[in-house]
């Protein structure tokens, strides 16, 4: 996935002849070590080198790392604030993700863990059709999400706060000008 994102990136920048008041902005997320669901070993590397190469690319990009469901938020908020008419928005994540509430979140390093009833009152991540309409509310032209996520749900659980043990068909998904999963459901 990593591979393909950066190439991918790389063709979308040579072909897109943008404006010269267009701005290409990023917000690149890693989340390995979570306190309660086990930790992952390559998202922290993969955001590293995908920010690295957005940054060659011209592209003002924000790396996060391992944060917590506040600390993401308020760093989405400040990108999505950011974020100007006619501007190119990226958003990359490797870490976990599942379904949170009937809906498909990106966890923070602080998600609960599985089975949990916890109900919170601070985030424990972002939900993926948030993302895509605060950003479009921004007035960002052109939306591009890379989702580099255990798809097999970490949460194993019938609560309808948190489960169920899929993360299920993301074509159900918001309507994104280019999106890109990994990996395949269950894996």
């Amino acid at each position: 996935m990593l591979r393909a994102a950066i190439a991918l990136l790389t063709i979308l920048t040579w072909h897109g002849a943008a404006a010269a008041q267009t701005q290409r902005r990023a917000f690149v997320i890693g989340i390995a070590d979570y306190r309660e669901l086990q930790g992952i070993v390559r998202p922290v590397g993969d955001a590293l080198a995908v920010h690295d190469r957005l940054s060659q690319l011209g592209f003002t990009a924000e790396l996060l790392v391992n944060a917590d469901g506040p600390t993401l938020q308020d760093a989405f908020t400040r990108f999505t604030a950011s974020l100007q008419d006619g501007d190119v928005a990226v958003v990359y994540f490797s870490g976990h993700a599942g379904r949170v509430g009937g809906e498909f979140t990106l966890l923070a390093a602080d998600a609960p863990p599985q089975g949990t009833r916890e109900r919170r009152q601070q985030p424990f991540g972002l939900l993926l059709t948030t993302i895509a309409d605060e950003i479009r509310v921004a007035g960002a032209q052109a939306q591009i999400f890379f989702i580099d996520a255990c798809r097999g749900d970490p949460y194993v659980s019938s609560t309808p706060e948190i489960g169920p043990s899929s993360c299920g068909d993301l074509r159900s998904g918001p309507a994104f000008d280019l999106h890109a999963y990994s990996p395949w459901p269950s894996r």
